[in-house]
């Protein structure tokens, strides 16, 4: 399957957040909460758990949320769809 991502950045602000942390944060489409995944040596884990095709969000650097795998798809594709990102106040830091 060939790999589709959607990036959204922010340019004012940047998370201060280290990558062990960034689960903290939560993206929903449609109001549905999407896994927060990361990628290690080549392995991905989403919540935590290895998967094999990795379908969710990540913080790709301090200022861009990805969506990854069919999640991304399905946001692509949809006639209408939204997104929400929310991070705790203090992991911000402004420009």
């Amino acid at each position: 399957m060939a790999r589709r991502s959607l990036m959204l950045a922010a340019s004012a602000f940047a998370l201060a957040l280290p990558a062990s942390l960034v689960s903290l944060g939560k993206v929903a489409m449609n109001g549905n909460e999407l896994p927060c995944c990361k990628e290690s040596a080549g392995s991905w884990m989403c919540n935590d758990a290895p998967v094999a095709d990795a379908s969710g969000w990540r913080l790709k650097d301090e200022r861009t949320v990805e969506l990854i795998g069919e999640q991304c798809v399905s946001f692509l594709t949809a006639s209408e769809a939204s997104l929400e990102a929310r991070f705790p106040c203090d992991v911000f830091s402004p420009d």
